[in-house]
């Protein structure tokens, strides 16, 4: 690293990054960690300082998110072994998913803030969604598309409530026994809410 960057802020770009001076990124300091409010113009976020990123800081950037996931999913693994020791995983369904991806560099695009446009993109969309039921004896992964807000209607009918009114999502036990879609399309909004590294 011969930019000394802190590390400990967010750096985020939305346009498109081009390199510039030898081939480095310039990304910008997270407005919010400034004391910038998210809900300034545009053209006010830009006074955030742009940081020059060379190839080895982009993946110091990238092994800092996979340090992230390591954790998580090490923290995780402890939820799912104190389940196991208490016997209570026989009867609990487990649900891992996630609220959105990351730009890390596609499309020229680093992180996921919100307001930015461009977070459409399947790095952001493309989410996990994991669900164990009690005494399924085997795993696969199944195609679809689906939104958050399947969740809970899937929960509910795998527990016999089928007529809730809960939830305006559908269930995905057809497409998690057959395979079948039971959806033809997704929504994906930008909420203009600022998302925290």
């Amino acid at each position: 690293n011969t930019n000394s960057i802190d590390y400990s802020i967010c750096y985020w770009s939305n346009v498109g990054t081009k390199t510039v001076n030898g081939g480095k990124l310039p990304l910008y300091e997270d407005v919010e960690a400034l004391g910038i409010t998210a809900d300034l113009p545009p053209e006010e976020k830009k006074i955030a300082t742009s940081v020059l990123f060379d190839e080895q800081d982009i993946e110091h950037l990238v092994a800092l998110y996979d340090g992230n996931i390591a954790y998580r999913d090490s923290e995780i693994g402890k939820v799912l072994d104190a389940l196991a020791q208490l016997e209570l995983d026989k009867n609990t369904i487990i649900v891992i998913t996630a609220s959105e991806g990351e730009l890390l560099g596609e499309n020229g695009k680093f992180l996921k803030v919100a307001y930015l446009t461009g977070t459409f993109y399947d790095a952001v969309l493309n989410i996990p969604l994991i669900m164990k039921y009690p005494g399924a004896r085997e795993s696969r992964e199944v195609d679809g598309l689906v939104q958050s807000i399947d969740i809970v209607p899937t929960l509910l009918e795998s527990v016999g409530i089928t007529n809730s009114q809960v939830s305006q999502g559908k269930s995905l036990s057809t497409l998690i026994t057959s395979g079948k879609d039971v959806n033809e399309y997704v929504y994906a909004v930008e909420n203009f809410r600022y998302h925290q590294c």
